[in-house]
């Protein structure tokens, strides 16, 4: 799956956001995600929280060609507080990213990237929460932690 940048779908402020940070992100995630040595890792996983599927089958499923949409929005005021760094609504493609909270460092963002494809390949993880709620091996956290250390080979 690659990504890539939907002009349409996003309204870019020129103060904190701009084209250029999600133009850079898109790239590096699209390195990871073809990385053989990431996907070979992914593969090498026995199993996960909340899924029955194996590495393997994780890893294959990241390698179809699917597209995901990089797209930023900034929150409502009464919801300026909000701990959403990004979201992708059930069936779509898109991702949305916040701009009261990123751009960050590029290995946080490919990481949530990733999060958010697995979600596109159908994997969940148990609620929203904290990582640390008893979320950190499921196949979303634990694959999207994984590819922050594939990000410096990208850069």
């Amino acid at each position: 799956m690659l990504f890539s940048i939907n002009m349409a779908y996003g309204k870019f402020y020129p103060v904190k956001t701009s084209p250029v940070w999600q133009i850079e992100l898109t790239k590096v995630a699209n390195c990871v995600l073809t990385d053989n040595a990431f996907l070979i890792e992914i593969a090498t996983i026995p199993k996960f929280d909340y899924s029955n599927a194996t590495g393997l089958e994780v890893s294959l499923s990241l390698q179809k060609n699917v597209n995901a949409y990089l797209a930023t929005y900034k929150p409502k005021f009464y919801n300026r507080y909000s701990k959403v760094i990004a979201y992708r609504n059930s069936n779509s493609n898109i991702i949305h990213f916040n701009i009261l909270k990123n751009p960050r460092e590029v290995d946080k963002m490919v990481n949530t990237c990733i999060h958010e494809i697995l979600h596109i390949h159908k994997y969940h993880h148990n609620g929203n929460g904290p990582e640390n709620e008893g979320r950190q091996f499921t196949v979303n956290y634990y694959v999207g932690r994984l590819a922050e250390k594939y990000v410096k080979d990208c850069l």
